[in-house]
């Protein structure tokens, strides 16, 4: 996910110097594809297990995922299952090329087990790295009947013109679990959804009142509208227990007043050129027009939420320009 976090911030002048610094080589990890999607996702998923015991049904191993972060009204662009695979740990086996198959359970009991296949992936036994299968309609099922879990099975064939019995994915190095977590399967889901903020985001608002900065005293003698600096500081707000990406980052505030007459190049709309007449002429009634943001662009935040990453655009979030309206 830091991957796809440096690549989506490639042209973004809030990406910091380290995250910059792995953006060439995460161009070149990622597929072009998977950058496309991000770009026009509001929400981009990372699911880890959520069980990491060794049981299934047959030759079949169960993962099983969390879809509690899941944003309800999310519109899905697309959702990938990965899983990695080290030739190195392969067995000697008979064949070379074998085809990895995801089933869903559709009825478990003592007499009867009764799966469908939602996808497939061929692989050589020699291989290592990732794999990626593509399960945006599975995906798009746990949207539209949502559970608090969602399991799916995966199993491992020779891929030959006879019917070959199936045989357990680690057989061929598929690996689901070690001592350090590491390269266990995960699902990648994109999605679009709308931006409210989440509750951690508010979570800690009232205690920030105690360490609340004076305003600058540049303040106290402005007389029109204009832009200044705010930097802000994940660590300084609390947040850096769980927001990874970035550590902060500079937007702004705007201040001062929208006096008559409003002169270049301080942005102004029409609406606040005739309301500012309007103020003249009736001071008790008209207010003032009011100094905010004109222009505001997106801010992509990388962070934890229980067992999954998730990363996120929060629009409007970066002041680019102020003036009158």
């Amino acid at each position: 996910m830091l991957d796809l976090y440096a690549a989506l911030n490639e042209e973004d002048n809030q990406t910091s110097n380290r995250v910059r610094r792995q953006t060439f080589a995460s161009l070149h990890r990622l597929r072009q594809d998977e950058i496309v999607k991000g770009r026009i996702s509001d929400v981009i998923l990372s699911m880890t297990c959520v069980n990491r015991k060794s049981d299934g049904v047959g030759q079949r191993q169960k993962l099983a995922f969390s879809m509690e972060s899941v944003p309800k009204s999310a519109r899905l662009v697309g959702a990938e299952l990965k899983f990695y695979q080290d030739g190195k740990l392969a067995r000697k086996l008979p064949f070379n090329i074998y085809k990895i198959s995801v089933f869903k359970l559709l009825q478990l009991t003592p007499k009867l087990i009764k799966m469908k296949k939602v996808g497939e992936k061929l692989t050589s036994t020699d291989y290592t790295g990732w794999l990626s299968m593509d399960i945006s309609y599975l995906f798009q099922t746990w949207l539209e009947y949502p559970q608090e879990l969602q399991e799916i099975y995966i199993s491992a064939q020779p891929f030959t013109i006879t019917d070959e019995k199936e045989i357990h994915p680690a057989t061929i190095g598929i690996t689901f679990q070690n001592e350090l977590l590491e390269n266990e399967p995960f699902i990648v889901a994109f999605s679009q959804a709308n931006n409210r903020v989440v509750s951690r985001l508010t979570r800690n608002a009232n205690s920030l009142q105690s360490k609340r900065p004076d305003l600058p005293d540049i303040l106290s003698n402005n007389d029109k509208c204009e832009m200044y600096t705010l930097k802000i500081s994940f660590n300084d707000l609390g947040w850096s227990d769980w927001v990874i990406a970035p550590a902060g980052y500079t937007t702004a505030f705007c201040q001062g007043p929208c006096n008559f007459p409003m002169k270049m190049p301080l942005k102004v709309t029409h609406h606040a050129i005739v309301q500012s007449l309007m103020h003249l002429k009736n001071p008790k009634k008209i207010p003032q027009p009011k100094c905010s943001p004109m222009e505001t662009s997106h801010l992509s935040v990388l962070f934890k939420q229980k067992e999954n990453t998730i990363l996120k655009k929060y629009k409007n979030m970066i002041i680019r320009s102020c003036g009158c309206q």
